[in-house]
């Protein structure tokens, strides 16, 4: 199945390279938002670069993966079947 990620923090959007783990990047920004300190970096790996985002409690994060039409068509599902994802 294809699939592209991409996060997005505030108005900064970042293609993710393909088999990143979606799952502990989120956790990592969700701890640095609820950290003590008033801001915290996540570094992660983008499909080009290494990046760091200094992440505070009102940095507003926004994850997007887009599954490809053509193998959402072939296993029966319209595009918009996001909850049969597994992220």
């Amino acid at each position: 199945m294809t699939q592209s990620t991409t996060i997005r923090f505030d108005d900064e959007s970042y293609p993710l390279p393909p088999g990143s783990d979606l799952t502990n990047l989120m956790e990592r920004i969700e701890a640095a938002a609820r950290s003590d300190a008033a801001a915290a970096f996540v570094t992660f790996a983008t499909a080009g670069s290494l990046v760091s985002v200094l992440i505070a409690s009102r940095t507003r994060v926004t994850v997007c993966v887009d599954q490809s039409i053509e193998a959402s068509a072939a296993a029966g599902r319209l595009p918009d079947d996001w909850a049969d994802w597994n992220l």
